[in-house]
């Protein structure tokens, strides 16, 4: 069927369409999953519940401190900033 036939059937444009068979052609599917951009996380869920139970613990505890315990416990060096980021 071509594809002029087959945007008519389905009342959608026939770029749609073509894109829609450009990528199955392409990929075998006719999702593009898009790539993710940016730098991963310095931290994971588990460190990040170790933060929270910290200060759950001791809310009186400063940043600087909180970075020391991330050291410590989970081998990681982190800025302050992004404690703070973190905990926002």
């Amino acid at each position: 069927k071509k594809t002029s036939d087959i945007a008519i059937d389905l009342d959608m444009s026939l770029r749609v369409v073509q894109r829609i068979l450009k990528l199955w052609n392409d990929i075998g599917d006719v999702v593009n999953t898009p790539v993710k951009i940016g730098k991963a996380p310095l931290m994971n869920k588990e460190q990040e519940e170790f933060l929270v139970a910290l200060l759950e613990h001791s809310p009186n505890l400063y940043l600087d401190k909180l970075t020391e315990e991330l050291e410590v416990q989970h081998g990681i060096l982190v800025n302050i900033s992004t404690v703070w980021r973190t905990l926002q």
